[in-house]
C-alpha cells in the first residue's frame, strides 16, 4: 500500500510505536522482583517476628488466589483472588497479635511476586499458559500501591501505614485512603495493559488504555474494595478476616465465569452463522472475518467500549447474512456494487433472520442500518448507530480492494471511497480507517 505517513508523525512517535512495551514491562518487573526477593525473605521474614506470620499467610493466600483464575469476556483472564489478597497485604497495619507491622514496599513486591511466580509456574506445568505481561502489570500495580501506602512520608512525615498503626481510631479515614490508593494502583494497571495492547496492535495508547479501564472497572473496583475491607477488618479480627471476606468473592467469581462461558458460546454461534453466506457461495471466503477484524480496530481507535466493540464485531461478522435471501449471488459477493435498495434489503433480511432468534437486538439494528448513507445523518439528523457507519466504511473498503482492477488495490479503494465522502461514508470513520491502514503499512 502506498499511503505515506504524515510529516508530523516522526521521531518520538515512530520510536514509541516500535518499542517492545510488553517486554520492557516484564524486564522491569523481573529486575525489581529479583533485587528485592532475596534480601527481603532473609531480612524481614526471618528477623522481624511481628512481620513473619503476616508475610507467610499473605504469601499462601496470594499463591492460592493465583491458582483460582476466571475467564472474562473475550480472551481476558484474571486472578482476582490473588489481587484482592495482595491489596490486603499492602494495607495491613497490625499483626494478628496487635503489634504494628514494619515491612515496606520492597517486601510486599518480593512476597507477592514470588507467590504469583510460583502460582504461574504451577499453572504452566498443568498445561494452563499464563500471560507474563499481565503478571508483570499486576506486580507493577501492587508495587505502586505499596510504595504509596508503606514508603512515602505522606502523613506527618510518616508513611501512611505507620501513621494509621499509631492512630487505630481513624478507621474510617484508613478505609477511604486505602480505597483511593487502590484506585490509583488499578489505574496504573490499566495504563500498563493499555500500552501493552497498543504496542501489539500498533494502536494509539489512549483509546487502548480507556478500553482496558472500562473493561475491568467493575471487577477492579470490587477487588480494591475487598482488599481495603480485609485490611480494615484485620484490626479487630486478625488474619481471620482474610478467608472471611474472600469466601463471598469465590461465589461472585463462579458467576462471572459462568457468564463468560455463555458469552463464549454465543461468540462461537455468531461465527458459525457468519460462515453461512460464504459456504453457500454468496460471499468470498474470509470476507466477514476481515471486515470484523478491521472494524474492531477502527472502533477501538474511536474510543468504543468493550461492550460496544462486541456488538460491532458480531454485526460485522453477520453483515452479509441477508445475502442468503437473494435469488442470484452478487459478483464476488460485493454489496458495494449492488443497488442502494438491494443493499437496504440485504441489511433488513439479515436483521430479520437474527431477530427470529430473539437475541442481540443491538446487533440486529446495526445490520438493518448498515446500508444507510451518511447523508441521512448530515442532512436529516437520523440517529445512525456508530457500528452501522463503521461496517459501511470497512465493508466498502474490503469490497473495493477485491473488485477494483488496480496495481495498488488498497490505495484505489481509499480513492474510490473518497468520491462518496460525506454522502455515503462518514468522513471521521474513513479518516480512522486510513490511519489504521497507515499504521499497518509502517
Amino acid at each position: 500500500m502506498t499511503i505515506t505517513p504524515p510529516p508530523a508523525e516522526s521521531g518520538a512517535i515512530w520510536l514509541f510505536r516500535r518499542v517492545d512495551i510488553p517486554a520492557t514491562y516484564l524486564i522491569l518487573a523481573s529486575l525489581a522482583w529479583v533485587c528485592t526477593v532475596v534480601p527481603t525473605i532473609f531480612a524481614s521474614a526471618l528477623t522481624a517476628p511481628e512481620n513473619r506470620s503476616t508475610l507467610v499467610v499473605s504469601f499462601v493466600a496470594v499463591l492460592l488466589g493465583e491458582l483460582v483464575r476466571v475467564r472474562l469476556v473475550g480472551e481476558r483472564e484474571a486472578a482476582p483472588m490473588s489481587v484482592a489478597c495482595a491489596f490486603a497485604f499492602v494495607f495491613y497495619t497490625q499483626s494478628p497479635h496487635g503489634n504494628p507491622v514494619t515491612y515496606n514496599a520492597r517486601e510486599v513486591v518480593a512476597v507477592c511476586g514470588l507467590a504469583m511466580a510460583v502460582g504461574g509456574f504451577i499453572l504452566s506445568r498443568r498445561g494452563h499458559p499464563v500471560r507474563m505481561d499481565e503478571l508483570a502489570a499486576r506486580i507493577i500495580s501492587i508495587g505502586v500501591a505499596s510504595v504509596v501506602f508503606r514508603d512515602l512520608p505522606l502523613a506527618d512525615r510518616l508513611p501512611l501505614a505507620e501513621w494509621f498503626s499509631r492512630h487505630p481510631d481513624q478507621a474510617w479515614l484508613c478505609a477511604a485512603v486505602t480505597a483511593t490508593v487502590s484506585v490509583v494502583s488499578l489505574m496504573v494497571y490499566a495504563f500498563t495493559m493499555g500500552t501493552h495492547n497498543a504496542a501489539l496492535a500498533l494502536a494509539p495508547v489512549l483509546p487502548s488504555t480507556l478500553a482496558e479501564a472500562r473493561a475491568l472497572v467493575g471487577l477492579n473496583t470490587a477487588l480494591g474494595a475487598t482488599g481495603a475491607l480485609i485490611a480494615a477488618a484485620a484490626l479487630p479480627m486478625g488474619l481471620w478476616a482474610l478467608p472471611l471476606f474472600v469466601a463471598p468473592l469465590m461465589f461472585t467469581l463462579f458467576a462471572v465465569g459462568q457468564h463468560a462461558q455463555v458469552r463464549a458460546t454465543q461468540r462461537e454461534t455468531i461465527r458459525a452463522l457468519a460462515k453461512v453466506p460464504e459456504l453457500a457461495g454468496y460471499t468470498s471466503m474470509g470476507h466477514a472475518e476481515r471486515v470484523a477484524g478491521l472494524s474492531v480496530i477502527v472502533g477501538r481507535d474511536l474510543g468504543m467500549s468493550e461492550r460496544e466493540l462486541q456488538t460491532l464485531e458480531y454485526a460485522a461478522l453477520l453483515h452479509d447474512l441477508g445475502q442468503v435471501c437473494i435469488l442470484e449471488p452478487l459478483p464476488q459477493g460485493a454489496t458495494v456494487l449492488a443497488a442502494p435498495t438491494d443493499q437496504q434489503q440485504i441489511g433488513a433480511d439479515g436483521a430479520d433472520i437474527l431477530g427470529r432468534i430473539g437475541v442481540f437486538p443491538e446487533v440486529a439494528r446495526a445490520l438493518r442500518d448498515q446500508a444507510t448513507p451518511y447523508r441521512q445523518v448530515r442532512e436529516f439528523g437520523q440517529d445512525l448507530p456508530l457500528p452501522s457507519r463503521i461496517i459501511k466504511v470497512v465493508n466498502a473498503y474490503d469490497d473495493f480492494v477485491h473488485v477494483l482492477p488496480s496495481q495498488d488495490p488498497q490505495a484505489a479503494a481509499i480513492e474510490r471511497m473518497h468520491l462518496g465522502l460525506g454522502y455515503e461514508y462518514d468522513p471521521h470513520i474513513v479518516d480512522a480507517l486510513v490511519e489504521v491502514l497507515r499504521r499497518r503499512d509502517l
